[in-house]
């Protein structure tokens, strides 16, 4: 099970693997754009209504605004070539399954 981040070690991930945007992602038989790493909620409800206002918005500073928590995650966000239906992904799942190493715990929280 996966822990929450502070702020700023959510920030700091983010900054690590902002190379991945405007790159491809294959997931299964579909090929994604990463759009965006972006810092969210925790909470998987939080996370839901987050996207949501990510994608409307096309804004982090205003889709996160309403939360108000200190658990954070870090999510890759994409569109699918072909359909440009959205999906996201937390950090650690991407980075697992493509195979990047990387200690997210490694620095830990103050």
């Amino acid at each position: 099970m996966n822990t929450p981040f502070s702020h700023e070690h959510a920030a700091e991930i983010c900054e690590d693997f902002e190379d991945l945007i405007d790159t491809e992602y294959k997931m299964g038989t579909n090929t994604y754009d990463i759009d965006a790493v972006v810092i969210s909620p925790f909470s998987e409800t939080d996370k839901i209504m987050f996207i949501e206002r990510f994608l409307s918005y096309k804004n982090h500073e205003q889709a996160i605004k309403v939360f108000n928590v200190e658990r954070f995650d870090v999510l890759v966000i994409a569109h699918d070539i072909e359909t440009g239906a959205h999906t996201a992904i937390d950090i650690r799942t991407y980075a697992k399954e493509n195979g990047i190493v990387y200690s997210f715990d490694e620095m830990k929280d103050h």
